[in-house]
């Protein structure tokens, strides 16, 4: 039995089970977006995300006019579901874009970011707490080593990112405002 060690994402291609199909750098006329194709859950994902209001219902209708701001799908499907729109997003926004949804869709507690990789950890790891220790280490290492100046062995920069969201304050992603109850 192999050992649970968390959700890992670390590419754009991992993302196709969330909705968001990556088809080419080449659409962007300064090499710096990704074409990307979005399912139903894609577009939910990216609008909830940017904080944008949700209208799936006019991009099912085929509609390009009520597409809101997305273009129409460049190919069929994405994750075995129909391709209902399409965007280009920076390339740097794989990470953020991956943090996102290892805490508002799979509910990891933790989100770990090194070398190229996100791991997102539920806290129910039977390892979480070992995890834990090694990201701190590594976090103090890569510290120490910038501190000294080094140039040699770089042992890579360790993020560590905790879900901070209450239920009992918030909608979705978003927080409530305590004095008026917007949803912010």
């Amino acid at each position: 039995m192999s050992k649970d060690y968390g959700i890992i994402l670390s590419s754009w291609r991992d993302l196709a089970k969330y909705g968001i199909g990556s088809l080419t750098g080449e659409a962007c006329a300064y090499s710096m977006r990704l074409l990307c194709d979005l399912n139903e859950d894609g577009v939910k994902l990216i609008q909830d995300m940017l904080g944008m209001p949700v209208s799936i219902r006019s991009l099912s209708e085929g509609s390009s006019a009520d597409a809101g701001p997305f273009a129409r799908n460049m190919n069929t499907r994405v994750n075995d579901k129909e391709a209902i729109a399409s965007t280009v997003l920076f390339y740097e926004l794989l990470e953020p874009i991956c943090m996102f949804i290892l805490f508002h869709i799979e509910g990891c507690k933790t989100v770990i970011i090194h070398r190229g990789q996100i791991r997102g950890l539920t806290g129910k790891e039977e390892e979480y707490e070992r995890i834990m220790e090694w990201a701190e280490e590594d976090r103090q290492e890569y510290h120490k080593w910038l501190a000294e100046g080094r140039k040699d062995g770089h042992p890579g920069e360790v993020t560590i990112r905790h879900n901070r969201a209450n239920p009992a304050v918030s909608v979705g992603g978003r927080n409530i405002h305590q004095m008026t109850g917007r949803v912010l």
